[in-house]
């Protein structure tokens, strides 16, 4: 085992047996021995696993040694190996910072004492590295929240603001601090009022949907906006609050205003409209081509004059995985529904891009406009993988332990090996013994892999069952010991169009919140069961609860419950963007002393 140990003794004899033991144990390559003090706060400048050293020598006395190495190098290991420690002054050094202390009497208990210590020492090093990424990864959820092209608005049940990115008070052409605790009527255009407190007076006021609302801004114009709502539950069940998210369509408007207002010539408009950035599109009455805008090469990477072919199939443009989506919202057009969807696009190049189409019908023509949402899909990848990368360092340190007992099952049958002499039979045990937990390793290893490696993202019909299976032997290295994980998975349940990498990511957040909220141990049951509307997807636990004031606010980005530099708030907000983008909702009950309930319906 490859670890660079620094060895404080001035006896010779000592040296040389402390030596051998070491390398008879595969520790000897990298050992350094030093005799004074000079030498030792040298060496000390250097990288270093494990620092041994006797209690007392010439010129260091008592815990200098220790008080040194503490002060140069604070993380590494420190064992005392000495002669005359007694009782009392081997547990004052434990407590003053040393990992461990070996009597030169019993130095028997050597190799076992460096084997742990090294393991702390690795362990510690990791923990440093997955609390360093998530402090990274917490400014980069930040970054990303605050330089979003959508605007992020967050109200209560009484719809009072209690939380807004910059581009929500940029759009409301005010400040974050006269946004915060606002009413939403303050900015709800005096014509929409009415439509809008329909809308929250309905008693399904809690189902999620898009709409469009104008909003009057601070120096009195006017903005239209599309709004992706989702609302939030109190224990009880009622309605507590929403998330929205704002994207600005007044250019959008405008152009049917400007449609609506003149009988101009189609591919005039069409010119016009695209030089801000959307293109519309409409089908012609003559041969059923397309009259696409100017712009569209630059949004879904084909020109105009490709869309002109008699009887042209829109939806042949759509990426094959999204094509039935897109054919869905164009006979539901032809309807008169008007219809708003993101969907993947295949350029000319053969590479797809993200595209947000609206929808209608006027006259029995189909019509609409075409923009490119690449940017914000890119982003909303990026926060995924950041927190799964959060969620890594978690599952690491988990990981490690169950390592570090395979490794010393290892060790352990190589020191026999190597030391006695073992008739055939014990031999083969011992050899079948070290095959199987190198087996678990290469399976620890490879799940943990699995979960790091960044995929993009697909959706296919898996069956949920399958996907908790797999993750479980993750969340047992994340979970250690006092936490019990149990499932109730109805069988036989029907397939659901699913990107698997992110509802393991899901499990993850919400496995992982369940365990910090019970730091005494408890049980988390994951739960399955088919109704006759969706498939419910629930996690519970037996922790702490989450108090009924602060309910509605789980889901808000940068909102956490736990203690400073122990979670950034950005693990529900994951699990809400992945549910809501898989036309599912989400709901949260709990109660104070009795634990926490997710119900994900799909």
């Amino acid at each position: 085992m490859d670890a660079r140990i620094l060895h404080l003794e001035d006896s010779p004899e000592d040296a040389e047996l402390i030596a051998t033991l070491l390398d008879q144990a595969g520790f000897g390559v990298g050992l350094r021995w030093v005799t004074t003090r000079l030498a030792f706060q040298l060496a000390l400048k250097e990288p270093w696993d494990l620092i041994l050293a006797d209690y007392s020598l010439p010129g260091i006395r008592d815990k200098q040694a220790l008080d040194l190495a503490l002060e140069l190098c604070p993380n590494v290991p420190f064992i005392y190996i000495s002669g005359t420690l007694g009782e009392a002054t081997a547990i004052e050094c434990l407590h003053h910072g040393a990992s461990d202390y070996v009597l030169k009497q019993g130095l028997g208990r050597l190799v076992p004492s460096v084997r742990r210590a090294l393991a702390e020492g690795a362990e510690r090093r990791a923990r440093r590295t997955a609390e360093a990424a998530l402090v990274a990864s917490e400014a980069n959820y930040r970054r990303i929240v605050e330089t979003s092209f959508e605007g992020i608005w967050v109200v209560d049940a009484e719809a009072r603001t209690t939380f807004a990115n910059p581009r929500m008070a940029e759009m409301l052409a005010t400040s974050l601090e006269d946004l915060q605790g606002a009413l939403l009527w303050n900015y709800v255009h005096p014509e929409d009022r009415p439509a809008m407190a329909r809308r929250l007076n309905n008693p399904h006021r809690g189902v999620a949907g898009t709409h469009e609302l104008r909003f009057l801004r601070a120096d009195g114009t006017e903005i239209w906006t599309l709004l992706a709502t989702t609302p939030f539950f109190s224990e009880n069940g009622c309605y507590s609050g929403a998330m929205a998210m704002a994207t600005d369509i007044s250019q959008l408007k405008a152009v049917e205003a400007v449609r609506n207002r003149l009988e101009v010539d189609e591919r005039e408009l069409l010119a016009a409209t695209s030089a801000a950035g959307v293109v519309p599109w409409s089908r012609s009455s003559q041969d059923a081509s397309i009259l696409m805008g100017l712009g569209s090469e630059a949004v879904v990477g084909w020109p105009p004059e490709y869309f002109r072919q008699p009887g042209f199939a829109l939806a042949s443009l759509a990426h094959p995985e999204d094509r039935p989506t897109f054919l869905q919202a164009l006979a539901k057009a032809e309807t008169g529904e008007v219809c708003t969807l993101d969907l993947r696009v295949v350029d000319g190049e053969g590479k797809s891009r993200w595209t947000r189409w609206t929808i209608s019908t006027t006259e029995g023509r189909l019509h609409g406009a075409v923009r490119d949402v690449n940017e914000p899909h890119h982003l909303l990848d990026m926060l995924l993988q950041s927190q799964k990368l959060e969620s890594m360092g978690i599952v690491a340190s988990g990981v490690a332990h169950d390592v570090n007992n395979l490794l010393t099952v290892l060790f352990t049958r190589i020191d026999l090996i190597r030391t006695e002499e073992l008739p055939g039979d014990r031999l083969r045990r011992h050899l079948h013994t070290m095959t199987q937990a190198s087996e678990q390793m290469k399976i620890l290893v490879s799940e943990l892999l699995s979960f790091a490696r960044k995929k993009e993202p697909h959706r296919k019909e898996v069956d949920l069952n399958e996907l908790i299976f797999e993750a479980k032997e993750l969340f047992t290295a994340v979970l250690g010991r006092g936490v019990n994980l149990e499932t109730s998975l109805e069988p036989k349940l029907p397939l659901v169009l699913l990107d698997s990498g992110q509802i393991h990511q899901i499990l993850m957040n919400l496995v992982i919140n369940a365990r910090d909220a019970m730091p005494e141990g408890g049980t988390i049951r994951l739960t399955t069961q088919k109704t006759p509307e969706s498939i419910v997807l629930e996690v519970a636990d037996t922790g702490h609860g989450i108090p009924p004031e602060l309910i509605s606010r789980i889901f808000e980005p940068f909102f956490t419950t736990k203690p400073t530099g122990k979670g950034t708030g950005l693990g529900l907000s994951v699990v809400y963007g992945i549910v809501t983008a898989h036309g599912g909702t989400l709901q949260c009950n709990s109660t104070l002393g009795n634990g926490t309930h997710f119900r994900i319906f799909l």
